[in-house]
C-alpha cells in the first residue's frame, strides 16, 4: 500500500560560499555566491477513511464514494521517515561598502543585502529566513587546506526555532547514516 508524506519539523540547512570574479578594492562593493541546498526529514503517514486503510494511489470504489459523501480522511504517522531534497539553489550576498574604523559610514550601506534568483532554484525554501551565512552563531571552514570553498551545516528545527551547527562532513554524514537507520 501506498503511503502519504507529510513534512516533519527538522531541517537539514546546507550552505557554501563562492566568492565571485570581480575585482576587489577598497571600498567597493562586494560581492558572494552563496549555495544553499535544504533537506527536510518527512514521515509517512497511513491513510483512513471511517477506520478503514486507503491505498492512496488506488481508493476502492466505497472508499470513494464515503469521500464524496463527506467522510473525513484521517491519517496515522508510521515510524517511517524519509529525508527529501526541498531547494537547492543560491542567492547572492552584496555589501555595498565594507566597514572601517577610520571613517563612520552608515549601517546601511556596510549590512549585506541578500538577492536570490528564483528562476535557477529546484523547490520550495520553506525557511529562507534562516541563513546561515551572515550569522554570528555559525562558523564556515573551508576544507583541503583552506584551498575549498567555504561551507557550513546546520540543523535547523521549525517547531523549537533551535538552529545547532554541523562541523564537518562526517559529523553530517554520520548523523544522515543514523537518521537512515531510523528510516
Amino acid at each position: 500500500m501506498n503511503n502519504i508524506i507529510k513534512s516533519g519539523d527538522d531541517y537539514f540547512i546546507i550552505e557554501k560560499i563562492v566568492p565571485n570574479a570581480t575585482v576587489s578594492l577598497p571600498f567597493t562593493a562586494t560581492l558572494y555566491q552563496i549555495y544553499r541546498v535544504v533537506y527536510n526529514v518527512s514521515s509517512e503517514h497511513e491513510l483512513y477513511i471511517d477506520n478503514e486503510r486507503v491505498d492512496s494511489l488506488s481508493p476502492t470504489f466505497k472508499q470513494q464514494l464515503k469521500y464524496i459523501l463527506g467522510y473525513e480522511p484521517t491519517s496515522k504517522e508510521t515510524k517511517i521517515k524519509k529525508i527529501k531534497l526541498v531547494f537547492a539553489g543560491h542567492y547572492t550576498s552584496l555589501i555595498a561598502i565594507p566597514k572601517s574604523s577610520i571613517i563612520s559610514i552608515p549601517d546601511i550601506l556596510t549590512e549585506p543585502k541578500f538577492l536570490a534568483l528564483e528562476l535557477l532554484s529546484y523547490g520550495d525554501d520553506d525557511i529562507k529566513n534562516i541563513r546561515l551565512y551572515g550569522n554570528g552563531n555559525i562558523t564556515f571552514h573551508s576544507a583541503n587546506g583552506g584551498l575549498d570553498d567555504p561551507i557550513a551545516m546546520a540543523r535547523y528545527n521549525k517547531k523549537t526555532k533551535k538552529l545547532t551547527q554541523i562541523n564537518s562532513s562526517g559529523e553530517f554524514s554520520a548523523l544522515m547514516r543514523t537518521l537512515s537507520g531510523q528510516l
